[in-house]
């Protein structure tokens, strides 16, 4: 056999998210999807919470507060500095996690499917110190006697807990050591494996190349590459090339006498590799897009559908991707087959009172409203 047919994984047609609740999460007071399929578009105008959707979805993934921070990052605020008491700091880092900053009630969001493996949920809360009793106190015992003072115990107004299959829970406290948010050295691994690409962010480099690489050592490499040449037929092929020292991607372009750094050429080629080389990585986990049509031609959007859903069936992942562009859902129409269309799903974010909430459509649906030139954004 050739081995670079091998292929270490099976599908067996397994959907993994099927119900996606939150509750007092970002500009989420209360919604519900009950109906997820293998390719999910989230479509909706600014600001009415399709990013705080993907964000939810991948916190409840976890199994780390630092993905907390990590989308902070994603909306542009990595390289800030902070400074003040540290109670101002938890606000800061944390408040913005619920509903209007509602922190008497505790955030939430959960997914689930029909495998009791698929089922997993985050619970966010904050506790202001006086809503605690304070553990320094003094005690008298009796008239005439000395104080007893109580230690004082550490405290952190922020708990994050994970509930997964079969009863498990993890409770990760995030305190300030330092001036500096401190985590656990050791969590355990989450049950689902999830990537979140953001909108107005460089796609990491050395990320890309640690999956190609991962690929490349099973023999899983050859595919992936076909299936991006179709979207980029001058790259003829792909390969890890040290580049200073460090592994990256270089590619193999007609008319030039050497290899380039694919991050060289352009993002769209950047991103296509970082989604492509990603699915395969984690059979029967979830890919999470904002913007997906950033960075490509809109030409190339019925390629790039069919490649991520040739993928994400054949290693049992699912796709959650928001997008405003009518191209880009036209091109995902024209990807597909009245027979795929059971595939899809189209979600609408809207406001209501002030509320993001959610709205659902089948394939069938979709394709309707598309040719009838319904305005489905």
């Amino acid at each position: 056999m050739d081995p670079s047919l091998a292929h270490p994984y099976q599908s067996s047609g397994y959907l993994m998210i099927e119900t996606v609740e939150l509750t007092n999460f970002r500009s989420f007071r209360e919604a519900k999807l009950r109906d997820c399929r293998r390719v999910n578009v989230i479509v909706g105008e600014n600001a009415s919470g399709k990013t705080a959707l993907l964000e939810g979805m991948f916190l409840a993934a976890g199994p780390s507060p630092e993905i907390a921070l990590r989308i902070k990052g994603f909306r542009g605020m990595e390289n800030l500095s902070f400074e003040g008491q540290e109670s101002q700091m938890n606000e800061i880092l944390w408040r913005d996690l619920f509903f209007q900053f509602n922190t008497r009630k505790a955030a939430y969001v959960s997914l689930s499917g029909k495998e009791t493996s698929s089922t997993r949920s985050i619970t966010v809360t904050y506790r202001e110190k006086d809503q605690l009793v304070i553990p320094q106190q003094i005690e008298r015992q009796r008239k005439n006697k000395a104080p007893k003072v109580i230690e004082q115990r550490e405290f952190s107004p922020i708990t994050f807990r994970w509930r997964w299959p079969h009863g498990r829970f993890t409770n990760v406290e995030p305190r300030f050591i330092d001036g500096k948010v401190a985590l656990p050295n050791t969590l355990p691994d989450s049950n689902v494996e999830s990537s979140f690409f953001a909108a107005n962010r460089t796609y990491s480099i050395k990320e890309t190349a640690n999956r190609f690489s991962a690929l490349s050592r099973s023999y899983r490499e050859t595919n992936a590459i076909k299936l991006f040449s179709e979207h980029f037929p001058q790259v003829k092929n792909i390969s890890l090339e040290s580049y200073g020292g460090q592994a990256i991607l270089y590619a193999q372009v007609d008319n030039l006498s050497e290899k380039i750094p694919l991050t060289m050429i352009s993002s769209g080629m950047t991103k296509l590799a970082a989604l492509l080389f990603a699915i395969p990585n984690q059979p029967r986990g979830v890919i999470l897009v904002d913007e997906i049509e950033n960075g490509f031609y809109y030409k190339r959007f019925p390629i790039l559908w069919r490649s991520l859903m040739s993928f994400a069936r054949e290693y049992d992942s699912q796709i959650f991707a928001s997008t405003h562009s009518l191209e880009c859902l036209s091109g995902l129409l024209e990807a597909i087959d009245d027979g795929q269309l059971e595939d899809i799903s189209l979600i609408r974010v809207e406001k209501e009172n002030d509320a993001s909430i959610l709205r659902q459509f089948s394939g069938k649906m979709f394709k309707a409203g598309m040719e009838m030139d319904g305005e489905v954004r």
